[in-house]
């Protein structure tokens, strides 16, 4: 996911250097009117960087070697009449 971000941010960057230097905005929205496309790219390159923070803080995830079976007790007169497992 990282590694996509990082290459959607680099396509930004090529469509950048071919445009030219009056077209440097992009439309950022109802809100942000204009957008410089540094920022998007920046703000690309940032999730991606953040994205790998949180993949290198989670660590390693080991399976359960046995699954342990869950037993409700109950007392034999419940047992009777209430059947399940």
């Amino acid at each position: 996911a990282a590694e996509e971000k990082r290459k959607q941010a680099r396509k930004i960057e090529q469509k950048a250097k071919g445009s030219s230097k009056k077209k440097s905005t992009e439309d950022g929205g109802r809100l942000a009117h204009q957008k410089s496309i540094g920022s998007k790219e920046k703000k690309m390159y940032n999730a991606a960087k953040t994205l790998e923070h949180r993949i290198a803080a989670l660590g390693k995830v080991e399976a359960p070697e046995g699954i342990r079976r869950i037993r409700f007790r109950q007392s034999k007169a419940l047992e009777l009449h209430n059947p399940y497992p």
